[in-house]
């Protein structure tokens, strides 16, 4: 927000220097940024003079130059060369010395220097209206008139205004500050407290009102009907009017705070806007079809063009101002193509109104808009201003564009708003403050601050917070005004600070967390941090089943964004098929987040870990092939982390699951963990994702739960030696690992230590079968084992492969 000081100074008239008003502001919570210098002409003409051309001869070898002699006022006459056609002898100019650094109004500026053009020597410059800054003119020198004294700086022929812009970084619960007034209140309340001095405010608005009363009836009808969203209508028609350019003092105000200056009309409502935080809306009044107003809601996907020619569809939360046969405007948010103020408008009418903030918020981040005027309504406006920022303008209007008032001022406020009421405890302030506050000071500061005292007792006080403090609503929000004004820096510092040992319980859930996280990057994988909230089209389409314990949002600003994420499936992939269509094919990423579900009218949230894979398993160079990630990565992955977290997991085939074509369920002391598995190609190419994409899901919470249980024991290395046996198993496709895994652990106890799978070969030669390499460890802690007590398991164990899985034993 940027306030200028010569308009707050209107306002607030004060004896402090700008820097001291920057100062004070910020210890109160408006944390200023920026000082900046703004100048009506840039540079302030600093440098330039008036002088006189004495000669004026042809330059030998430039037919466009001319060589001068020019008089400044000095001992001597100094000689410039110049391309300006209508330069002459006997002209009084602007003359830029050596040193003076120029401002055009196109391009940098820069500094003159003596220079030698077309070989004679130049000392200085003669201006041209564009190139100091004055003007948009370039077709000669600027001739100043003949009585113009020679040597005068160029600064006092020309009235420049200059204004210190202060910068403010302000923050969501100070919109009772958005204004040149709201900042006036907050800069005297912090001189008075700090007893600096006790300025008066000069209220805008009965400075700049004319009284008016008329026995006209009003032309214009207005029909409010959702009161909900609009608390307060206010309007007034100006009939006869003149569009055409503001005053340069008004000009001047709106371009100090970085506004372009458009018409007298328009650039009122922007004055009453930055003055008093209200904005206002001009219509052209002739375009007011039917001369009736109505404030309402439209269908969804009604079409509306804004200022911007842009053909909008509306959703069906949007405010409308509109006429009897057509919306003239986004309520709040932007005005229509048709119905604004143009040269040729003579009759306009001028809206006020407080809306209802969740209404404009919501319309503002569905259509992608933000202005001024929306920036104010989302963070609310005082309901009690509308009508006086009208009168205000609407005398602004008459003093500058000329016309009068059609009948009377139009105020619609059905349901009246009362300030909030709010009860003080002495002993709360004194324990969030941790100092005694006198009740004296409390008083003085709530006075600055329009807090009214109703009543005061010995335990608090009851207290009226104004109408344009409508973040105040709370006793926390009392306690914050009070010590934000008696000055956070005047709270001591104890000598010293007591505080209870506390032992949290084990583990700690943050240090395995982090643990984790180092660990996967340290496996090549990059962490995401996405958006919980998602979009309840992935659940409909792709896991009906679940749709029925959805989280659904009652408010909100995105159509599409409407629930709370129940798989973390989806927003993984938002961000794969981000990062391909931006040429990152290779990706291994992992996620913390929470799901949300809702069962038997209980909110349940979920704490999970999932990972993504998709593309290339390695990096691609000379040494290796380029392998594409498959199941066995990511299997592999999941049980190094279960691995990490003591985890022992059963892994169970996916007969059939809404989001996986194959995979597993992962099961941790007969509690279901997780699972793992390829993503259905249909919802990959539903997010434009041509590459297979593998993801598994864990319950992190089972998994802290188990690590918390777990019963570490360790066991001293066997010092004898292991034996190993490898076996080529020729099975059909059906027989899984884990089944041949499950008979060698049974029949290998207690000598069989590991047990892999260490090459799969399917071809022509097996005639539909595949066929298993299998290695197997013994070992024995007490002795060396010996050949026979291996062959005995082995023999059983091919007993058995031959008899339950019909294996073919290749000898």
């Amino acid at each position: 927000m940027k306030i200028s000081w010569n308009w707050l100074q209107e306002i607030l008239p004060v004896q402090i220097g700008v820097e001291k008003a920057a100062e004070l502001l910020t210890d109160i919570g408006l944390e200023v940024e920026d000082i900046s210098l703004f100048e009506s002409v840039k540079g302030g003409l600093e440098g330039l003079v008036v002088g006189e051309v004495i000669t004026c001869e042809q330059h030998s070898d430039a037919d466009k130059l001319k060589i001068t002699t020019v008089n400044i006022g000095a001992e001597a006459l100094l000689q410039i060369v110049c391309g300006a056609p209508n330069v002459a002898v006997g002209q009084k100019v602007i003359v830029a010395q050596v040193g003076t650094t120029i401002y055009p109004v196109k391009g940098d500026a820069f500094k003159i220097k003596t220079a030698k053009i077309r070989g004679v020597e130049s000392n200085g410059m003669l201006c041209a209206e564009d190139e100091i800054g004055l003007g948009e003119g370039h077709n000669g020198l600027f001739i100043l008139p003949e009585n113009s004294v020679v040597g005068t700086p160029i600064k006092s022929l020309f009235n420049i205004y200059t204004d210190q812009v202060i910068e403010i970084g302000l923050t969501a619960n100070h919109a009772d500050a958005n204004s040149h007034l709201g900042t006036a209140r907050e800069l005297r309340a912090a001189l008075i407290s700090r007893a600096i001095e006790n300025p008066e405010i000069i209220d805008p608005a009965k400075s700049n009102q004319i009284p008016h009363t008329s026995a006209q009836e009003n032309a214009i009808t207005i029909q409010l009907e959702n009161e909900a969203a609009c608390f307060r209508y206010s309007g007034v028609l100006i009939n006869n009017i003149s569009i055409k350019e503001s005053p340069a003092w008004l000009q001047n105000k709106l371009k100090a705070i970085g506004m372009r200056p458009i018409n007298n009309a328009v650039d009122i409502t922007n004055y009453i806007l930055h003055t008093f935080g209200q904005p206002l809306h001009a219509f052209d009044a002739d375009k007011i079809t039917g001369n009736t107003i109505i404030i309402k809601t439209l269908p969804e996907n009604s079409e509306f063009i804004t200022l911007d020619e842009k053909t909008r569809k509306l959703f069906a939360g949007d405010l409308m101002i509109c006429n009897a046969e057509a919306p003239m405007c986004i309520a709040g948010v932007y005005g229509g193509l048709h119905s604004g103020i143009t040269s040729q408008t003579k009759n306009i009418f001028i809206e006020s109104a407080c809306f209802n903030p969740s209404y404009i918020r919501r319309t503002e981040s569905l259509h992608g808009l933000k202005t001024d005027a929306s920036a104010r309504f989302t963070k609310g406006t005082d309901v009690e201003i509308t009508l006086t920022a009208l009168q205000t303008a609407a005398s602004l209007i008459i003093a500058l564009c000329g016309g009068e008032i059609q009948g009377n001022y139009i105020d619609i406020y059905p349901n009246k708003i009362k300030p909030f009421s709010i009860f003080l405890r002495f002993s709360r302030l004194e324990l969030m403050s941790t100092v005694k506050i006198p009740e004296k000071t409390i008083l003085a500061i709530l006075n600055t601050l329009n807090i009214q005292v109703e009543e005061q007792t010995s335990e608090g006080l009851q207290l009226l917070v104004p109408s344009y403090k409508n973040d105040v609503t709370r006793e926390i929000d009392i306690i914050e005004e009070i010590l934000r004004l008696y000055g956070f820096n005047n709270i001591p510092i104890p000598a010293g600070i007591r505080t209870p040992y506390l032992v949290s319980a084990k583990p700690n859930k943050e240090h395995i967390r982090q643990k984790t996280i180092n660990y996967l990057t340290d496996q090549g994988g990059y962490e995401l941090f996405t958006n919980a909230i998602s979009r309840s089209k992935y659940t409909d389409k792709f896991m009906p089943e679940i749709k029925d314990a959805r989280v659904n949002l009652l408010n909100s600003l995105n159509a599409e964004l409407d629930c709370m994420r129940q798989s973390m499936l989806f927003t993984g992939l938002e961000v794969i098929s981000y990062n391909h269509n931006h040429k990152q094919q290779d990706l291994r990423l992992f996620e913390f987040g929470r799901v949300y579900n809702v069962y038997n009218g209980k909110y349940v949230e979920s704490e999970k870990i999932a990972m993504y894979f998709t593309g290339s398993a390695v990096e691609e160079n000379w040494r290796n092939q380029n392998k594409k990630t498959d199941f066995f990565d990511i299997k592999k992955q999941t049980e190094n982390l279960l691995s990490e977290m003591f985890c022992n997991a059963v892994w169970n085939p996916i007969a059939s699951d809404s989001i996986l074509e194959t995979g597993a369920e992962i099961v941790v002391k007969g509690k279901l963990t997780g699972k793992c598995g390829i993503v259905k190609q249909t919802i990959c190419a539903d997010f434009d994702i041509k590459t297979p994409v593998f993801y598994a899901e864990l319950d992190w919470a089972i998994l802290l739960e188990n690590l918390a249980t777990r019963n570490v024991q360790f066991k001293e290395i066997s010092k004898f030696p292991e034996v190993r046996r490898d076996l080529a198993l020729i099975l059909e496709p059906s027989v899984t690992f884990a089944e041949i895994e499950t008979i060698a652990k049974k029949e290998g106890k207690p000598i069989l230590k590991d047990i892999r799978l260490f090459d799969v070969y399917e071809g022509e030669k097996l005639e539909g079968k595949k066929s298993y390499a299998v290695g197997l460890t013994f070992s024995n802690a007490d002795r060396t084992l010996t050949d026979t007590e291996v062959d005995d398991v082995i023999q059983k164990l091919l007993s058995r492969y031959e008899k339950e899985l019909n294996a073919v034993i290749r000898k």
